[in-house]
């Protein structure tokens, strides 16, 4: 008995220990020895392929070319390989195909999408040949992190990037109806082209590389933001960019780093997000359509206004993070009272003078004056708190006026500072006061 119970738990536990492994995916190979019916077990080396099963079609001799018939039902399988062999072989989609993993399509392979819909959930790397004829034709990414590339530009008739899904080009695409963007399309440097639609729905977001939009988005059809929560981020951390002004932004995102210029006066409809980088206004405003939403300059972010313009307007919702950064660096501008965090005043030329807010001002971290050449002029128009250091550049004129003005970092003057009839207070202990500038402070605490 002892040992009958012995061999029963060895058998048992081998049982336990290998058992999961049979789950394992399986492979099958394509040999179209009845017929070309996908759903036929004949025809496969191992069976008809299922969501645990990488089909593979063109790896050895075949005796009809696969077809998934109109009307059979959906074929299934993990990944799955076309023409990846030495052999030339055609598979025809008439009914639809859901993929887990990894579609390819080899230098030997042709795929003629003539009907259903495919869901895939991996990458699509096309090296041979999609043919998509006629119209609703459909493909679905539905994953997660998703790639198309391959040696061959792939021409999608309609093209949907579900939510939840990021996809990275590695090849240039075209499209001849549309791409619907629920999800995110990063096009790295590579191009969309064709005579297709770019539709962002709620909460899709378009990416933009390129130093231009048209550089990754070259479509002949129309860019279409659907809702008050379609993006258009311009994410490049190799270059400058230039904002398309043509596009009707429902929210602008710059995110990556460089600089983003404005093409010219532009409209956005609901947010303007600065994550990363610099958007530079230039001489243009970046104005909100009418009231509500929000502007906000993330961490380390910058915002650059230009020519005689102020702050954004009709932003309900203001936030700019400690160590964000806004530059008015115009000609005579009027400074905007903001919650700001650092804040510079410059002028490349001229004889410029900045007006300050009225209300009593709080910078969160430096707050700086640079001249390339003429003069920098700016009054006090009330109290100004500066929780960071100070620097008054060459050719910079602060008069402090009779305000009560203070900094917890440093002062570093090397233009003039006017302040005889007000107080000026430094706040941290062991704080350097220098620069070759001079300082006429009133009381100084």
């Amino acid at each position: 008995m002892k040992k009958v119970t012995r061999s029963f738990f060895s058998i048992l536990l081998v049982n336990l220990i290998y058992c999961p492994f049979l789950t394992l995916a399986q492979s099958t190979s394509w040999t179209g020895a009845d017929d070309d019916k996908w759903r036929n077990a004949s025809n496969w080396t191992a069976g008809i392929p299922d969501l645990n099963t990488d089909a593979v079609i063109g790896d050895q001799a075949f005796t009809n070319h696969p077809s998934l018939s109109k009307g059979k039902g959906r074929g299934e399988c993990k990944s799955l390989t076309v023409g990846n062999g030495a052999l030339a072989i055609t598979f025809s989609i008439e009914d639809g195909l859901n993929i887990t993993g990894t579609f390819t399509i080899g230098a030997m392979g042709t795929v003629n999408d003539d009907g259903g819909n495919i869901e895939i959930e991996g990458d699509w790397l096309n090296s041979g040949s999609y043919v998509a004829p006629g119209s609703n034709r459909r493909v679905y990414f539905i994953g997660t992190n998703q790639t198309i590339g391959g040696a061959s530009v792939t021409d999608f008739d309609k093209l949907y990037i579900e939510e939840g899904s990021t996809i990275t080009l590695a090849k240039n695409i075209t499209t001849s109806n549309f791409i619907e963007l629920s999800g995110t399309l990063d096009p790295s440097t590579f191009t969309v082209t064709g005579t297709g639609d770019i539709d962002i729905k709620g909460g899709g977001l378009l990416k933009v590389k390129a130093s231009t939009f048209a550089g990754n988005y070259s479509h002949s059809g129309s860019t279409n933001l659907a809702k008050n929560t379609s993006i258009i981020d311009y994410a490049s951390s190799a270059v400058n960019q230039i904002v398309d002004n043509s596009i009707s932004y429902r929210i602008l995102q710059i995110s990556g780093a460089m600089t983003k210029s404005l093409a010219g006066n532009t409209t956005i409809e609901s947010d303007l997000i600065i994550k990363g980088g610099t958007l530079d206004l230039l001489d243009y405003s970046a104005d909100r359509g009418s009231g509500g939403g929000s502007i906000s300059i993330e961490a380390g972010a910058a915002l650059k206004i230009g020519g005689t313009n102020s702050f954004p307007l009709n932003y309900e919702t203001h936030v700019l993070a400690t160590t964000s950064t806004v530059e008015y660096n115009g000609a005579n501008q009027t400074v905007a009272f903001e919650g700001y965090g650092n804040l510079t005043l410059s002028s490349a030329s001229g004889t410029i003078t900045k007006t300050l807010p009225s209300d009593a001002l709080t910078i969160a971290g430096n707050f700086t004056t640079s001249v390339s050449a003429g003069t920098l002029d700016f009054t006090a128009a009330n109290n100004i708190d500066v929780l960071g250091d100070i620097t008054l550049g060459a050719s910079s004129t602060f008069n402090g006026s009779t305000f009560a003005h203070s900094t917890s970092g440093n002062w570093t003057n090397n233009g003039i500072y006017s302040g005889c009839g007000g107080t000026f207070t430094f706040n941290r202990a062991g704080a350097l006061l220098s620069g070759s500038g001079t300082n006429n402070f009133g009381d100084l605490v």
